[in-house]
């Protein structure tokens, strides 16, 4: 407040949005990404003016993690299949572009299903230090470490979802 200029002056739109960019790069810089200020309301009896923010904390489950598998869709039946599977259905075929297209199969039509895992999204939460009801903070080094750890074999996405009740959740998928 004090660097924005709008301590002890009189209430300027510029002051105003220099404290709330002000606000936001602290809240960026302390993990609390979907932290910000939504408005500032001048009362004049008092000579003060009201700063309102949004801090949203986190959900009750403040970690879902949905897992899939890739599967090949089979051109030929729309089967889904594993890479196992199409290899075995297909490997009597001898022509060439068949061979790349396996060796490849970045060129296969592919599809994610929802699968079951083992991890424990508590577990996860525990790790990110995020609890039900406090401050949603992300810890973007903290993140780094479980993703590169191996305990998933690929993250599609690791983002913060608002639930019914206004709290977040982190949706890793």
């Amino acid at each position: 407040a004090r660097r924005s200029g709008i301590l002890g002056q009189p209430l300027k739109p510029a002051s105003v949005q220099e404290f709330a960019r002000s606000l936001k790069r602290w809240y960026a810089q302390h993990g609390y990404i979907l932290h910000t200020m939504t408005g500032a309301t001048l009362r004049p009896e008092t000579a003060t003016a009201e700063i309102t923010l949004q801090e949203p904390v986190a959900a009750k489950k403040p970690v879902d993690v949905i897992f899939c598998k890739e599967l090949i869709v089979d051109e030929e039946t729309g089967e889904l299949l594993t890479k196992r599977q199409y290899k075995e259905k297909h490997e009597t075929r001898k022509y060439a572009g068949f061979r790349r297209k396996i060796s490849s199969m970045d060129q296969v039509n592919t599809t994610l299903v929802e699968t079951s895992g083992r991890t424990k999204p508590s577990r996860i939460a525990s790790a990110l230090q995020l609890e039900p009801g406090k401050p949603f903070r992300w810890d973007s080094n903290r993140w780094r470490s479980i993703a590169s750890s191996g305990i998933f074999a690929k993250v599609l996405r690791a983002s913060p979802q608002e639930a019914e009740d206004g709290s977040v959740q982190m949706l890793i998928v």
